[in-house]
């Protein structure tokens, strides 16, 4: 399948470290801080709504490292490099691991990452927990990605800003 989506995209040259921020359906309500912890590593921000769907698998070919939020966007990674790494961000009402035959495919290293809550979420009958807002841990976002890069031989330092 891969293969097939390649040879009818063709690859296109771009970052190698992506955060694939949604725009409808469940949100991260801490974005920002998470957009703080992304860009020490360099991580460009990508609205795959703002391209194409062949511009959004082809943006993914040079890929090293991916995040996102739980959600249709996880298929993208099927042009993503073989080996590399993607983080998916659950909400801890709503985890289902439906990027698993991706990532045993691609064999991604694979990080799932669920809110903690010290309540349960209490859902009103119009809501499913499918919908449910996401707040990423941000310690453990830091500590994760820290560790994935280390463990990939890839050891990452943050940016440094001139001052």
């Amino acid at each position: 399948m891969r293969t097939n989506i390649l040879e009818r995209t063709g690859t296109l040259p771009g970052h190698k470290r992506i955060y694939i921020q949604r725009t409808s359906g469940r949100r991260i309500t801490n974005e920002e801080a998470v957009l703080d912890v992304l860009r020490k590593y360099d991580f460009e921000l990508v609205v795959p709504q703002e391209h194409p769907v062949r511009d959004q698998f082809r943006l993914m070919t040079n890929v090293d490292f991916s995040v996102m939020a739980h959600g249709a966007n996880v298929i993208l990674t099927l042009t993503q490099k073989h080996c590399s790494n993607l983080i998916e961000f659950f909400s801890s009402a709503y985890v289902v691991y439906h990027a698993t035959p991706i990532v045993e495919l691609l064999e991604l290293d694979y990080t799932p990452l669920t809110e903690f809550r010290s309540t349960p979420i209490v859902l009103q009958q119009q809501h499913s927990a499918q919908f449910c807002n996401i707040t990423v841990p941000i310690k453990q976002l830091e500590v994760f990605l820290k560790n994935a890069i280390h463990r990939n031989g890839k050891r990452l330092s943050p940016v440094v800003q001139p001052v």
